[in-house]
Protein backbone atom coordinates (compact mmCIF):
# COMPACT_ATOMS: atom_id res chain seq x y z
CA UNK A 1 0.00 0.00 0.00
CA UNK A 2 1.30 3.41 -1.00
CA UNK A 3 -0.77 6.58 -1.07
CA UNK A 4 0.36 9.99 -2.25
CA UNK A 5 -1.33 13.20 -1.14
CA UNK A 6 -0.29 16.24 -3.19
CA UNK A 7 -0.87 19.75 -1.83
CA UNK A 8 -1.73 18.15 1.51
CA UNK A 9 -1.56 21.49 3.34
CA UNK A 10 -3.00 24.88 2.56
CA UNK A 11 -0.30 26.98 0.90
CA UNK A 12 0.09 29.44 3.79
CA UNK A 13 0.56 26.61 6.28
CA UNK A 14 3.03 24.76 4.00
CA UNK A 15 5.07 27.99 3.85
CA UNK A 16 4.92 28.29 7.65
CA UNK A 17 6.29 24.74 8.05
CA UNK A 18 9.04 25.40 5.50
CA UNK A 19 10.01 28.55 7.41
CA UNK A 20 10.25 26.54 10.64
CA UNK A 21 12.39 23.89 8.93
CA UNK A 22 14.60 26.57 7.39
CA UNK A 23 15.44 27.73 10.91
CA UNK A 24 16.00 24.48 12.82
CA UNK A 25 19.37 23.37 14.13
CA UNK A 26 20.62 20.34 12.20
CA UNK A 27 23.07 17.75 13.53
CA UNK A 28 25.23 15.53 11.35
CA UNK A 29 24.96 12.10 12.88
CA UNK A 30 23.83 8.55 12.27
CA UNK A 31 20.29 8.05 11.11
CA UNK A 32 18.02 7.19 14.05
CA UNK A 33 18.36 3.42 13.70
CA UNK A 34 20.98 0.84 14.48
CA UNK A 35 20.61 -0.85 11.09
CA UNK A 36 21.72 2.10 8.97
CA UNK A 37 25.31 3.05 9.50
CA UNK A 38 25.62 6.08 7.25
CA UNK A 39 25.26 9.62 8.53
CA UNK A 40 22.59 12.18 7.66
CA UNK A 41 21.65 15.62 8.77
CA UNK A 42 18.97 15.15 11.42
CA UNK A 43 16.73 17.18 13.67
CA UNK A 44 14.16 16.12 16.25
CA UNK A 45 11.25 18.59 16.10
CA UNK A 46 9.30 19.94 19.02
CA UNK A 47 5.56 20.56 19.23
CA UNK A 48 5.17 21.94 15.70
CA UNK A 49 5.47 18.40 14.27
CA UNK A 50 2.41 17.17 16.18
CA UNK A 51 0.45 20.14 14.86
CA UNK A 52 1.72 19.37 11.34
CA UNK A 53 0.58 15.76 11.60
CA UNK A 54 -2.88 16.87 12.70
CA UNK A 55 -3.08 19.30 9.76
CA UNK A 56 -2.60 16.44 7.27
CA UNK A 57 -6.10 15.23 8.08
CA UNK A 58 -5.15 11.55 7.67
CA UNK A 59 -5.11 10.58 11.34
CA UNK A 60 -8.69 9.30 11.26
CA UNK A 61 -8.31 7.67 7.83
CA UNK A 62 -5.54 5.42 9.13
CA UNK A 63 -6.32 5.54 12.86
CA UNK A 64 -2.64 6.37 13.15
CA UNK A 65 -0.71 7.20 16.30
CA UNK A 66 2.72 8.80 15.81
CA UNK A 67 5.41 6.90 17.68
CA UNK A 68 8.39 8.86 16.35
CA UNK A 69 9.00 11.93 14.25
CA UNK A 70 12.23 13.39 12.91
CA UNK A 71 13.71 15.37 10.06
CA UNK A 72 16.35 13.88 7.81
CA UNK A 73 18.40 15.80 5.29
CA UNK A 74 21.17 15.03 2.89
CA UNK A 75 22.92 16.70 0.03
CA UNK A 76 24.66 15.52 -3.13
CA UNK A 77 27.21 12.79 -2.44
CA UNK A 78 25.48 11.25 0.57
CA UNK A 79 23.96 7.89 -0.27
CA UNK A 80 21.11 6.35 1.64
CA UNK A 81 20.60 2.67 2.32
CA UNK A 82 17.65 0.43 1.58
CA UNK A 83 15.79 -0.15 4.83
CA UNK A 84 12.46 -0.80 6.49
CA UNK A 85 10.96 1.13 9.38
CA UNK A 86 9.47 0.08 12.66
CA UNK A 87 5.78 0.56 13.24
CA UNK A 88 2.85 -0.01 10.89
CA UNK A 89 2.98 3.03 8.63
CA UNK A 90 5.65 5.43 7.47
CA UNK A 91 4.55 8.91 6.45
CA UNK A 92 7.04 11.16 4.67
CA UNK A 93 6.36 14.84 4.13
CA UNK A 94 8.38 16.76 1.53
CA UNK A 95 8.49 20.38 2.76
CA UNK A 96 10.64 22.14 0.13
CA UNK A 97 8.19 24.08 -2.03
CA UNK A 98 10.87 25.19 -4.52
CA UNK A 99 12.41 21.76 -5.11
CA UNK A 100 13.21 21.17 -8.80
CA UNK A 101 12.33 17.77 -10.24
CA UNK A 102 15.69 17.54 -12.04
CA UNK A 103 17.42 17.50 -8.66
CA UNK A 104 16.08 14.00 -7.90
CA UNK A 105 15.82 13.16 -4.23
CA UNK A 106 12.59 11.20 -4.35
CA UNK A 107 11.88 7.95 -2.56
CA UNK A 108 12.13 4.48 -4.05
CA UNK A 109 9.84 1.78 -2.64
CA UNK A 110 10.66 -1.85 -3.36
CA UNK A 111 8.49 -4.93 -3.41
CA UNK A 112 8.88 -7.38 -0.52
CA UNK A 113 10.79 -9.84 -2.74
CA UNK A 114 13.59 -7.30 -3.15
CA UNK A 115 17.10 -8.54 -2.53
CA UNK A 116 20.07 -6.21 -2.28
CA UNK A 117 20.99 -5.05 -5.78
CA UNK A 118 18.29 -7.08 -7.55
CA UNK A 119 15.80 -4.44 -8.62
CA UNK A 120 12.28 -5.19 -7.49
CA UNK A 121 11.21 -1.54 -7.67
CA UNK A 122 7.49 -1.05 -7.09
CA UNK A 123 7.36 2.73 -7.07
CA UNK A 124 9.50 5.79 -7.48
CA UNK A 125 7.93 8.78 -5.78
CA UNK A 126 9.37 12.08 -6.95
CA UNK A 127 10.20 14.78 -4.45
CA UNK A 128 7.48 17.42 -4.71
CA UNK A 129 6.97 20.13 -2.14
CA UNK A 130 3.88 19.82 0.07
CA UNK A 131 3.50 16.12 -0.74
CA UNK A 132 2.75 13.42 1.84
CA UNK A 133 3.59 9.80 1.06
CA UNK A 134 2.11 7.02 3.20
CA UNK A 135 3.23 3.41 2.96
CA UNK A 136 3.51 0.24 5.01
CA UNK A 137 6.53 0.48 7.29
CA UNK A 138 7.64 -3.07 6.42
CA UNK A 139 8.22 -2.02 2.77
CA UNK A 140 11.88 -1.62 1.83
CA UNK A 141 12.61 1.92 0.71
CA UNK A 142 15.36 4.48 0.33
CA UNK A 143 15.87 8.14 -0.47
CA UNK A 144 17.17 8.68 -3.98
CA UNK A 145 20.38 10.49 -4.96
CA UNK A 146 20.53 14.21 -5.53
CA UNK A 147 22.01 15.80 -8.62
CA UNK A 148 25.35 17.53 -8.24
CA UNK A 149 23.58 20.55 -9.77
CA UNK A 150 21.56 20.81 -6.56
CA UNK A 151 23.12 22.86 -3.79
CA UNK A 152 20.21 22.39 -1.41
CA UNK A 153 19.64 19.98 1.45
CA UNK A 154 17.03 17.33 0.61
CA UNK A 155 14.84 17.55 3.71
CA UNK A 156 11.96 15.33 4.72
CA UNK A 157 9.79 15.03 7.81
CA UNK A 158 9.29 11.38 8.78
CA UNK A 159 6.41 10.15 10.91
CA UNK A 160 6.55 6.54 12.10
CA UNK A 161 3.07 5.44 13.07
CA UNK A 162 1.32 2.57 14.80
CA UNK A 163 -2.25 1.47 14.24
CA UNK A 164 -4.11 -0.20 17.05
CA UNK A 165 -4.81 -3.85 16.12
CA UNK A 166 -3.02 -3.51 12.77
CA UNK A 167 -1.93 -6.40 10.61
CA UNK A 168 -0.78 -6.60 6.99
CA UNK A 169 -4.23 -7.76 5.95
CA UNK A 170 -5.89 -4.83 7.70
CA UNK A 171 -3.41 -2.35 6.26
CA UNK A 172 -4.09 -3.67 2.75
CA UNK A 173 -7.66 -2.41 3.23
CA UNK A 174 -6.29 1.12 2.75
CA UNK A 175 -4.97 0.21 -0.70
CA UNK A 176 -8.36 1.01 -2.30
Amino acid sequence: MTKIYDDILEEHYAKKILNIIDNVHWSYKHQPTTVLLNKHWTHTPDTWAAELFDKFGVKEEYNAIVSNCYLIGYNHGIETQIHTDDGDLTMIYYPDLNWKSEWGGGTMIYNDDHGEGKGGIDEHISYKGNRLVVFDAWRKHQGQPISKQCHELRRIVVFKCYIEGASRERLDFYND
